[in-house]
């Protein structure tokens, strides 16, 4: 949803987007040796209010842009004895989006509350099974994960707020990623070129050198900005509180569970890479002046914990090829919350209360075990 240059006035004033993508992909063809599902998704809710547009509200003034993702991708082995081909593979890769933003020269005046907020709801279950094929299923399992989640709310370059109760400025995201690979009882002689490429770019090695081969692979990469902020150059003015927050709740689940594999014929090395990427962050910058009673800005993971795990199991190999293990990796590229007043902010807040709060709270467990 697009304002541009657009003048709205009335009570209560009210501009919601939203965006639901549900999807689901089984494959389970009995026509092809190997399981392959592939699922892409893309959501994207915004709102823009922008140019010299103008809200006069004699109410409330909402504007809520909310994109909810749900997807699945299970894939199941057959009975197939070649220890050579992945026997199961299962791929998401998706992007979700949700940005509710007041920009330009708007001007906003409003005897009630103003609330911009912007929120993302992610789940994604990526799932290979290779007990699925029974004793005489063979070849790699592999579930990877591609995440990327954008969720910001922010007011702007040359916007005022010349009249408003309070003002809150709110972007949440929550994100459940659960990837799972269960080897088959076979277990695994290679890996296909795209395995090994998965491999190689999220560095799977240890101390002895790369893995080279592994009957179950699972990786997911998650990558996560959310932004809540006020950056303009003009006069925001509010009776009470001008509320600042970005939330943001992360769970992403790893298992790679080579236990199934009973040495017969390949390898049972399990494989679990949790690649974590997470910006949390609220500010206020710019050179305008804002008249509140109390200014508060926070990023925070709420009131619930983020959790970050990570499980590898090793199954058996087999007595030609002689190799098991579990490596288990949490790589984690950044997670920080920061709540900030920025260098280049030069504001007058005309004697109000500022406070400022940035708090992680987050459980990280990596553990590679025996069978």
């Amino acid at each position: 949803i697009t304002l541009d240059s657009t003048t709205v006035l009335g009570d209560d004033i009210t501009v919601i987007a939203q965006t639901s993508l549900d999807i689901t992909a089984e494959g389970r063809s009995e026509d092809v040796a190997i399981d392959g599902v592939r699922v892409e998704g893309n959501a994207t809710a915004q709102i823009s209010i922008q140019g010299n547009s103008r809200l006069e509200s004699t109410g409330n003034v909402n504007i809520n842009a909310t994109s909810k993702l749900d997807a699945k991708a299970l894939a199941e082995a057959k009975s197939n004895e070649n220890t050579a081909l992945d026997a199961a593979i299962a791929l998401t890769k998706i992007d979700n989006t949700a940005i509710a933003h007041i920009s330009g020269s708007t001007q906003i005046s409003t005897t009630g509350k103003l609330n911009l907020a912007a929120t993302t709801q992610t789940t994604v279950e990526t799932d290979a099974d290779g007990t699925a094929g029974g004793s005489n299923a063979a070849g790699a399992t592999v579930a990877v994960a591609d995440i990327e989640i954008q969720t910001e709310a922010y007011i702007d370059e040359q916007v005022s707020i010349r009249q408003a109760q309070a003002i809150g400025v709110n972007a949440t995201a929550k994100e459940d990623i659960s990837t799972q690979s269960t080897s088959t009882a076979g277990g695994a002689a290679g890996n296909s070129a795209a395995t090994k490429e998965h491999l190689a770019s999220n560095q799977a090695a240890t101390s002895e050198g790369n893995v080279d081969v592994a009957a179950a692979v699972a990786i997911a990469k998650v990558e996560r900005q959310t932004q809540a902020y006020v950056a303009t150059d003009s006069t925001i003015q509010t009776e009470n509180a001008l509320d600042i927050r970005a939330t943001s709740l992360t769970d992403s689940s790893i298992e790679a569970d080579g236990s199934a594999s009973e040495g017969k014929i390949g390898v049972g090395v399990g494989v679990g890479i949790n690649t974590i990427d997470l910006t949390n962050d609220a500010y206020v910058s710019g050179s305008g002046k804002i008249s509140a009673e109390t200014i508060k800005v926070e990023a925070t993971t709420g009131d619930e914990q983020s959790d970050l795990k990570t499980e590898a199991v090793s199954g058996a190999g087999s007595s030609m090829v002689g190799v098991a293990g579990a490596l288990a990796l949490n790589r984690i590229q950044n997670h920080q919350n920061q709540a900030l007043i920025k260098d280049d902010a030069s504001l007058n807040v005309d004697g109000a209360n500022v406070h400022l709060k940035a708090e992680t709270d987050v459980n990280h467990v990596a553990k590679a075990l025996p069978k």
